[in-house]
């Protein structure tokens, strides 16, 4: 199976993000591309990688009040 290579405009569809975003994340972040010729691409499946190793969870244990603080009267 061959890995799908991503273009610039998919790739930013896929974050959500925009272009010049993207452009931000590759050279400051260190989202992962190839150069082939003159085309920049991003493999699709080291694109997931990265974006599942900057993905922050919740700790175990730890409750998730979203919204809900005693000064807004919310439980």
């Amino acid at each position: 199976m061959t890995e799908r290579l991503l273009t610039a405009h998919e790739c930013a569809q896929f974050l959500r993000v925009s272009r010049r975003h993207l452009d931000r994340l590759k050279a400051v972040e260190g989202l992962p591309f190839v150069r082939l010729g003159r085309r920049v691409l991003f493999p699709e499946i080291a694109v997931r990688q990265w974006l599942q190793s900057r993905t922050e969870s919740i700790h175990p244990g730890a409750q998730a009040n979203y919204g809900s603080t005693p000064e807004n009267g919310r439980d």
